[in-house]
């Protein structure tokens, strides 16, 4: 068994990620809902809000690694990091 540890984002960051989520969500069909997310993660540092957004989930994702290196298991994560 993998023991994670508790580790959280903070409340603006949920909120923002669920707005983002919404306007992947409204669209139609489901090739529209994938362009539209990848647009998003491509903009991903297109304004403070959303760089701070994501800076946020990268350094969350940085923490359960560093305590739990087995999440990893041989994932290649490079995309993660830009």
């Amino acid at each position: 068994m993998i023991q994670l540890h508790a580790t959280a984002l903070t409340e603006p960051t949920i909120r923002q990620l669920a707005k983002l989520q919404g306007l992947v969500d409204a669209e139609g069909t489901y090739a529209e809902r994938v362009a539209h997310a990848k647009k998003e993660w491509d903009d991903k540092t297109s304004s403070k809000e959303k760089k701070k957004v994501f800076t946020e989930v990268g350094f969350t994702f940085a923490r359960l690694f560093e305590l739990c290196p087995e999440l990893l298991d041989g994932a290649d994560v490079s995309a993660t990091r830009r």
